[in-house]
């Protein structure tokens, strides 16, 4: 567009996400993790979310709070995730992923039946 004889600036290099599309992402990365039963979803809103973001100029750093199937090798399961989320962010957008760290925050037992 046009304004004052001059043209306004678009930069079509930036690349923008929302913070919601992260939990999606992550959501997919762990999908099929053995041990991992979902994202922790805390019942005291203001606390935050699952997924938390901290960005820096060119890096994120990304805290993953989870939920563990009890009698599973977590630290394993825990390593999984962080690998798959931050490959996941790479490919997604070429995001660079200075950390992920993942937090189990609950355990529940297998259902039987």
């Amino acid at each position: 567009m046009r304004r004052n004889g001059s043209y306004n600036q678009i930069n079509i290099d930036q690349f923008f996400m929302e913070d919601t599309v992260f939990e999606q992402v992550v959501k997919e990365a762990i999908a099929s993790i053995k041990g991992i039963t979902g994202l922790y979803q805390s019942r005291l809103s203001f606390l935050g979310g699952p997924v938390r973001l901290s960005r820096s100029k060119n890096k994120i750093k990304i805290k993953v709070y989870l939920s563990g199937e009890f009698g599973e090798n977590l630290k394993e399961a825990g390593s999984q995730a962080r690998d798959r989320i931050g490959e996941a962010l790479r490919k997604l957008g070429g995001i660079e992923v200075e950390r992920v760290d993942v937090i189990f925050k609950s355990v529940s037992s297998k259902v039987k039946g």
